[in-house]
């Protein structure tokens, strides 16, 4: 056999390889039960995230006080907001921040209700508060969710919750005008669903100090660790049932002797030919 119909051969398996391997879609996302409940979880993340983002923008409209002063400050909250995510986010956990940040913001807004008429200063305070939470927020989902989603459908489930997202961002102009009639009610909104969202967000296992999931099995493996494990605790579990640099160990030793197999067949064909 010549040269240059090994490579044909080699050729051809390629494509052949090509083409046994799996396309993988979003109902891969749904395909099981753990992983549907968390898409939906990261996906109301997302949707909540954007919402309140560009609610409380628009919202400055309907605040008292000086309308420009009031951009400004809702502005100016978003330096500290992203700032305290770089110096947090490798120390404390993306999970821990996320919630927190929500539920602290959410707090903040859904405390507007309890204000006096007399003192709309405070129900402004309340609401850059609420904004500077948000904000910290939105910075932490878009990292967390790409850790959260296996590398085979990451692309796929980081477009689903950008489309997520911009629902939100679509829906805010319309909760934003309920304020010409009563004019705390769309910040109390924006409070509930911030607070909703941070306690869903509990749900999500903690990705900090862990290997990104390859395949949906990994994502699977991740899941499985308790909710509300304090970190140290988490790493106990990774280390004695999930450790999924083990996982992928095994698969590596199991490819490697069917190529060593594979080997063997091919030089003991060889050899018959020969001696034929």
């Amino acid at each position: 056999m010549s040269k240059q119909d090994d490579k044909i051969d080699t050729v051809k398996d390629f494509m052949q390889s090509k083409k046994k391997t799996r396309q993988y879609t979003i109902i891969d996302l749904f395909r099981t039960r753990t992983m549907a409940l968390r898409t939906l979880n990261i996906c109301f993340n997302w949707f909540t995230n954007s919402l309140i983002y560009y609610g409380l923008s628009l919202n400055t409209k309907n605040l008292s006080g000086d309308l420009f002063i009031n951009f400004f400050i809702s502005a100016a909250t978003e330096i500290p907001g992203n700032c305290i995510i770089l110096l947090l986010v490798d120390k404390t956990g993306r999970r821990r921040l996320l919630c927190g940040f929500m539920i602290f913001g959410g707090m903040a807004c859904a405390g507007t209700i309890l204000v006096p008429k007399d003192m709309r200063w405070l129900v402004v305070t309340l609401a850059m508060i609420g904004k500077f939470g948000i904000t910290a927020s939105y910075r932490v989902i878009y990292l967390f969710s790409a850790e959260l989603f296996p590398t085979v459908v990451r692309s796929n489930g980081m477009g689903m919750s950008s489309v997520s997202a911009r629902i939100g961002g679509i829906i805010s102009p319309f909760i934003v005008s309920i304020g010409d009639t009563i004019l705390v009610l769309p910040v109390l909104i924006f409070g509930c669903l911030s607070i909703i969202a941070g306690i869903l967000g509990l749900a999500l296992p903690e990705t900090r100090g862990r290997n990104l999931p390859q395949t949906l099995e990994d994502a699977e493996l991740m899941g499985r660790s308790c909710v509300f494990l304090k970190p140290k605790e988490i790493n106990e579990v990774d280390t004695d049932s999930v450790d999924l640099n083990l996982v992928h160990g095994e698969r590596a030793h199991l490819t490697a002797e069917d190529d060593t197999d594979k080997m063997d067949e091919h030089a003991k064909n060889g050899n018959n030919e020969t001696a034929l």
